[in-house]
């Protein structure tokens, strides 16, 4: 119902503008040009509370469009400084990111991949990274990288406590 109002008040106030651009358009044209931007804005605003245009841009005008971001986009960030601690060497840092990283998002294999690599190549606890990579292996298509990657350094582990799958 106040869509509707608004959008009435904005046809009414546009007639109103409109006769003001006509009388004013040689006396005056950069007051011309004016009810004429505000006109326009008027008549877009009523439109979109009246949601006859896409509501993206809509939302974007509101400011609620803003592009909602995921979990994991949200964690990037901790996941890279996690990266930058272990190329450090500071697994200990390292291990605790990505360990907080985890009770946010339990399921990201890519985020297990690189514990596993933690836990391995900072602390020797192969068998814990093997299970982290058993886990991705079960997770990811066998037609992503991650697979693959996740089963090499699997044997890679296993090679190097002597022991194959």
């Amino acid at each position: 119902m106040l869509q509707a109002l608004f959008l009435a008040l904005a046809i009414i106030t546009v007639l109103i503008m409109g006769g003001f651009f006509l009388s004013t358009l040689f006396s005056y044209p950069l007051i011309a040009i004016l009810f004429v931007l505000c006109a326009s804005g008027i008549i877009f605003t009523a439109y979109a509370l009246s949601g006859k245009l896409g509501g993206s841009i809509i939302d974007w005008m509101l400011g609620s469009g803003r592009r909602k971001r995921n979990l994991r986009e949200q964690l990037s960030a901790d996941l890279e400084r996690t990266r930058e601690s272990k190329r450090q060497g500071d697994y200990d840092q390292a291990l605790r990111l990505i360990n907080e990283y985890l009770q946010k998002d339990a399921d990201y294999s890519q985020a297990l991949f690189l514990k596993a690599q933690i836990l391995a190549e900072g602390f020797g606890r192969k068998a814990e990274a093997k299970r982290h990579l058993q886990k991705i292996i079960q997770m990811v298509p066998n037609d992503d990288p991650l697979h693959r990657w996740s089963l090499s350094y699997y044997d890679e582990l296993n090679e190097i406590e002597g022991e194959k799958l």
